[in-house]
């Protein structure tokens, strides 16, 4: 028996570079009914990158993947989430864009040198960001925290001081929308680089606490936790993970898995890991999709679950593409298993 399915739209050029990474992940047994410092430990221990991104130009620097994950809505620039001013691409990816950085959410000097982690919290993908200069300018060392006097107030984020751990400390406030993203950054950070936080010198000191569990200060734990509730995970933030995920081979399980914050630090601290089941997602092909989507599910109810799948020739042996990875453009998808093949075409947009 021999299938054909089309699922079609109206051709658009690809202007993204196009890979075949995937992108599965799921919540390890061994974190199950672990509590506490040992689930803490298993967290360091899963998900903590693997492999790095070596330099910022060429196709797999810095700036090409940060122009998969951060893509603005004009499709032409990278996402600015600190000023309205457009971040243009590079002419080409062999040189970096003209007068832009990439921002460490958590400053890297806020480890110890000594610690040994101070190249890897700069280099992580998931603390990295694009901005202008000035931006990191301002930002300088301080810790994210609620600006109520503030020094600089741009309309998208804040500098200034506020009350924090019961005193009045100078702060930065995240740009609105991503209060939350930043909550699960410094989850990760401190989760995967634990250890050897300077204690004094830098907003480190306030997050910071003196024992591996919990790792955080109380300051800390109680306003990440209002800005990880507040502002879950998004589509955004997931197409992030799963893109980081194929040049680190790690992910930030505080995206995957918003309830282990909670499990950590949160109202069910000490309680036993209990969030069961994979995280690969069960909707279906359809015939079009966004570049913002977080992903492309290779499963449809004419399919055979065990089929063996293909991207314009190219095999991918994981259930899940990444829109942004692929880009903007029409896509042959064959399958083939004991019982039928088939070809499904889909449509990327912007």
């Amino acid at each position: 028996m021999k299938m054909r399915i089309y699922l079609f739209g109206l051709l658009l050029a690809a202007m993204l570079p196009v890979s075949f990474a995937v992108y599965a992940w799921e919540v390890p047994d061994c974190w199950k009914g672990v509590a506490g410092e040992a689930l803490k430990r298993a967290v360091e221990r899963d998900c903590r990158p693997v492999a790095s991104v070596s330099s910022f130009a060429g196709e797999n620097g810095y700036w090409a993947v940060v122009r998969q994950s951060d893509i603005s809505a004009d499709g032409q620039s990278y996402l600015n989430r600190f000023s309205g001013d457009v971040l243009r691409w590079p002419p080409s990816l062999t040189e970096g864009p003209e007068e832009m950085v990439l921002v460490n959410v958590i400053p890297w000097e806020w480890w110890d040198a000594r610690s040994g982690w101070q190249t890897d919290v700069k280099g992580d993908l998931y603390n990295l960001v694009p901005a202008l200069p000035w931006i990191e300018e301002i930002k300088g060392h301080y810790a994210p925290g609620t600006v109520t006097d503030a020094s600089f107030d741009n309309g998208y984020w804040k500098s200034g001081t506020g009350m924090f751990g019961g005193a009045v400390r100078h702060l930065w406030q995240p740009p609105k929308g991503y209060e939350g993203d930043v909550a699960r950054v410094v989850f990760y950070l401190f989760s995967v680089y634990p250890e050897g936080v300077a204690a004094f010198g830098h907003g480190g000191a306030l997050y910071g606490s003196d024992d591996y569990y919990p790792g955080l200060s109380d300051a800390a734990v109680r306003q990440l936790l209002v800005w990880h509730r507040g502002d879950p995970p998004d589509d955004l933030e997931k197409r992030r993970n799963a893109i980081y995920c194929s040049h680190q081979g790690n992910v930030n399980p505080f995206v995957e898995v918003p309830e282990l914050a909670e499990f950590l630090w949160g109202d069910k601290k000490g309680m036993p890991f209990s969030v069961s089941g994979t995280m690969a997602p069960e909707a279906s092909l359809k015939a079009v999709y966004s570049i913002e989507e977080p992903r492309i599910n290779l499963r449809s109810e004419h399919v055979p679950p065990d089929a063996r799948w293909s991207v314009d020739g190219a095999v991918v042996s994981q259930p899940f593409l990444v829109p942004a990875e692929l880009g903007a453009g029409v896509y042959e998808l064959r399958f083939e298993s004991a019982e039928c093949r088939g070809q499904i075409l889909i449509q990327i947009v912007r």
